[in-house]
């Protein structure tokens, strides 16, 4: 038996990424997955190996958790595209919060239990630390035998895990019990150029300057495959008419809780419909005034999205940046 640690992303270590990589061993047949949350941004980039994988005749199971607003639209369409079988396991009141990889086949086992999702962060970019384990022998030790057995006994549990089909996902993506995300757009600033997509991995406040990066080397998160970056088309939301007076303070979506409300009407160039052929849309809304009785220039930084971990921009000395859920 080999045991490693793993401190990603620092250079000297391998990480999750590297474990996956072992799914091009001819001894290996079958991998489970058990991961809290899964996203586009972390199962796109190692779907290449999972094709692979199954092209050859290997087995690939995958049980996602839907807690803590941390699953995504496309997350949970690609684990049904990537996956010979894939469950959805949540159990109401409890966070699923497991990371468990166990790849496994006549005489050799891996397994993988750590802190790493399957998303961009956990992938390669977030600070994450894992046990690896590795044994050729014919009969599984206790670990493993452990572990599969963990397995099993999630599955058996027909109304907490439950098979990931369009049916259920139309029903998780209508409920206002939970929340899945979706990963159709920047889901952050890119202020360094190879920064995540998802929202796992969000940059917070250096308070103050008090911390800063450390000085050891990382390793690059892999480029997401442009094969998979789906992104809505610019102008393909549909032309609506504005209304001509101001509306009424919008209504809360079912089952939301408003903390704090801000509200505009939206001309052409921020609702983004461009006048003619020679405009672009802008790409962004502006934080005004609004006829609200604020002061702009403070309100949006110390009121409505205030004691939120406001970031310097890395490449303006001038700005700083947030990133809300």
């Amino acid at each position: 038996m080999e045991v490693k640690f793993l401190s990603q992303p620092l250079a000297s270590s391998d990480g999750l990424e590297t474990f996956m990589d072992g799914l091009s061993s001819p001894s290996l047949d079958r991998i489970t997955i058990v991961s809290a949350w899964a996203k586009r941004s972390g199962l796109a980039r190692i779907a290449d190996r999972l094709a692979a994988f199954r092209a050859r005749g290997g087995n690939v199971e995958l049980i996602v958790g839907v807690s803590e607003g941390g699953a995504t639209k496309e997350g949970l369409e690609l684990a049904m595209d990537l996956a010979d079988e894939a469950f959805v396991f949540h159990h109401p009141g409890r966070t699923f919060h497991p990371k468990v990889y166990l790849a496994t086949g006549v005489s050799q086992r891996e397994l993988l239990v750590g802190s790493s999702n399957m998303t961009a962060g956990g992938l390669g970019w977030n600070h994450e630390a894992s046990v690896w384990i590795r044994e050729n022998d014919s009969t599984p030790s206790q670990a493993f035998s452990d572990a599969q057995g963990w397995i099993t006994t999630l599955k058996l549990q027909p109304m907490s895990c439950k098979k990931l089909n369009v049916a259920l996902l139309d029903a998780l993506l209508a409920s206002a019990e939970l929340r899945i995300g979706t990963e159709t757009s920047a889901r952050r600033p890119r202020s360094l150029p190879d920064s995540p997509e998802d929202s796992d991995s969000s940059s917070v406040g250096s308070v103050g300057g008090l911390f800063s990066a450390p000085a050891i080397h990382m390793r690059p998160l892999s480029p997401l495959p442009s094969s998979t970056s789906k992104t809505a088309p610019p102008g393909s939301t549909t032309a609506a008419s504005t209304p001509s007076t101001p509306s009424t303070t919008p209504a809360a979506s079912s089952g939301s809780t408003v903390v704090r409300r801000w509200f505009r009407q939206l001309d052409n160039t921020a609702a983004q419909l461009v006048k003619g052929p020679r405009s672009n849309p802008t790409g962004n809304l502006r934080l005004t005034q609004s006829s609200h009785g604020i002061r702009h220039e403070t309100y949006f930084y110390s009121d409505l999205f205030g004691g939120l971990p406001w970031a310097p921009t890395p490449t303006k000395a001038t700005e700083q940046e947030l990133i809300v859920d």
